[in-house]
């Protein structure tokens, strides 16, 4: 038998100084990746000890391009994971929220509004909803869609750099991102504000249409008991049905900073989450165009049999409720708080010729889609 010759110390020697280069290699690895965690966490603490918001664990891409996640069910009025198209689908409609926050489920109201490349804007409403009584901050809840912003010019920003106000006056805000910059999303967008609501009642607001406190109380008692301030038939009362939930406030008044004359709002609305999706919710096939987003969701909305439309504007002004405040392009920040600079990119279009077509066919053969949100998110705060 013969032995197995013995290895060369020399070659010994090279192959242990081998071995202890790749170990050394693997932990410089490990505690630079430890180090950059700790940085990014860190730099988002901005001073603060309540929590460390993380960032977002929730994303999912969409590489098949405009593939529909969820396809609205026209018998139950719910809208259902489009698995057909989208295998993916159910796993991020079921993936609301990050498992590094919890929102509270127990609120009455969500305050809902799109935003896009607009920071004085949504510094002004923010610094409104600090204004609002304690009980109303307490039982409502603000949610934010961020409908495709510039990175430097993300709502995320804003309020990452004015966090400890935010947290001082218990706001208890939400920001989702849509991942893609598609051209006037606005349907798909509020199309996802009121998928993630998670209260009853969703007050959809604009980002340039700012609440004064004893607004916000108005529109608050009337998600609470809407029938009290429906006292005759004057605001078109009259046949209202037996449900109450079935009622529908539209047609909120509005002043202007630089006009005389006060007109109500077509978007602005207090709706209930599932009322919403019993009127059909926003038909995206009007995404990539300008115009027609509020024509036809009220359009949908005066021939439902299923709900009631009721006009606060009136009832507003004999309660000598202040109007809602239109802001203006050139609106300035508010001196308490940190706005970074305005966004000065290139304008959208606002040719309604696509759309205005589109909404014709539409009425004339019926044709709604039921099929929504053509595009990924996450949810950054």
């Amino acid at each position: 038998n013969l032995q197995q010759p013995t290895m060369c110390p020399m070659k010994q020697l090279a192959k242990l100084t081998l071995l202890m280069l790749t170990l050394h290699s693997i932990l410089n690895a490990f505690f630079h990746l430890k180090a950059s965690s700790s940085e990014e966490v860190s730099k988002m603490q901005d001073h603060s000890t309540s929590y460390i918001h993380m960032k977002p664990t929730i994303s999912f891409s969409n590489k098949t391009g405009p593939c529909p996640v969820g396809i609205l069910n026209r018998t139950t009025h719910k809208l259902e994971p489009n698995v057909n198209m989208c295998p993916w689908s159910n796993k991020l409609l079921n993936s609301i929220i990050p498992s590094g926050r919890t929102m509270k489920r127990d609120k009455l109201l969500t305050f809902f509004l799109i935003y896009y490349n607009d920071h004085h804007f949504l510094a002004n409403q923010i610094d409104s909803w600090m204004n609002f009584s304690t009980t109303v901050r307490n039982q409502v809840k603000f949610l934010v869609i961020d409908d495709g912003s510039e990175p430097a010019h993300r709502a995320y920003n804003l309020i990452l750099a004015n966090r400890r106000r935010i947290e001082d006056a218990s706001l208890d805000i939400a920001v989702y991102e849509i991942e893609q910059n598609i051209p006037w999303n606005i349907g798909g967008a509020r199309n996802l504000g009121f998928w993630i609501a998670d209260t009853t009642w969703v007050f959809m607001n604009d980002a340039d249409v700012m609440v004064f406190p004893d607004t916000m109380e108005y529109i608050f008692h009337l998600a609470i008991s809407h029938r009290e301030f429906i006292t005759n038939n004057k605001y078109g009362a009259s046949g209202l049905p037996e449900t109450s939930s079935s009622f529908v406030y539209t047609q909120f008044q509005r002043s202007f900073m630089d006009k005389e004359n006060a007109r109500p709002h077509p978007a602005v609305m207090l709706i209930r989450k599932e009322d919403y999706w019993k009127n059909g919710g926003c038909d995206e096939d009007f995404v990539g165009h300008y115009g027609y987003t509020d024509p036809h969701f009220m359009y949908n909305l005066k021939r439902n049999k299923l709900l009631k439309m009721i006009v606060v504007s009136g009832m507003m002004e004999e309660k000598s409720i202040s109007p809602l405040f239109q802001l203006t392009s050139h609106i300035s920040c508010p001196k308490s708080f940190n706005c970074l600079d305005l966004y000065d990119g290139k304008k959208l279009s606002r040719d309604t010729t696509v759309n205005s077509k589109l909404f014709e066919r539409k009425i004339e053969t019926g044709n709604w889609s039921n099929y929504f949100l053509r595009f990924s998110w996450r949810h950054v705060w």
